[in-house]
């Protein structure tokens, strides 16, 4: 599970690394058969003290605290020590900024206690976030998510000092919070920038 750094953003790909064992014989990579990627919202504040604990165990990981928006098709993972892409079939609207990633089927047993297993060391996320100003408020009891709008919140990555406003952005404004007038067309930025990376 991933918490992403806007909770409103648009994902275009994946990146995962599956880990090889360089210090066990014949250096196995301990990756999935398939992978399959939900996107969606905590029905649970996702405050670093709420994360697995003897407390909560499992609490953070059990589908029915969140609230998934999509859901992609499994693709097939390399039994292979790289970073490899996954692409979805198309860019998807991540309402709340939570990833999923099901890694599906073992393939590499450990010597060790004959037990197959799972591990990824690396993940990247590739997309654009539509505004800081924008934010998702999840409710547990009717299961529904809220766009909230914070008009004073930082927008560093998204307004050019001598442009102003990307044309993007104030067009996903726009269509959420309506009525915005555009008076110029500026550029968008079409380049990619990961929305997580953990390492």
């Amino acid at each position: 599970m991933y918490k992403l750094e806007y909770d409103l953003c648009v994902v275009d790909e994946i990146k995962i690394q599956p880990f090889k064992a360089y210090f066990q014989s014949g250096w196995p990579i301990y990756s999935a058969k398939f992978v399959r990627f939900r996107m969606g919202s905590s029905k649970l504040p996702l405050a670093p003290e709420n994360y697995v604990s003897d407390e909560n165990e499992g609490r953070l990981v059990a589908d029915d605290n969140y609230i998934w928006t999509y859901s992609s098709p499994e693709f097939p993972m390399l039994q292979e020590n790289i970073l490899q892409s996954f692409k979805l079939p198309c860019p998807v609207l991540c309402i709340g900024g939570v990833l999923k990633i099901e890694l599906l089927g073992r393939v590499q047993k450990q010597v060790i206690d004959d037990l197959y297993y799972i591990c990824v060391p690396h993940v990247e996320v590739l997309g654009r976030a539509l505004s800081p100003k924008l934010a998702v408020d999840s409710s547990e009891a009717s299961d529904t998510s809220v766009p909230k709008y914070f008009p004073d919140a930082e927008v560093a990555s998204t307004v050019d000092e001598a442009a102003g406003p990307s044309s993007w952005t104030e067009n996903i404004l726009n269509a959420l919070l309506r009525p915005l007038q555009l008076t110029e067309k500026v550029e968008e930025s079409t380049e990619q920038k990961p929305l997580s990376d953990s390492s």
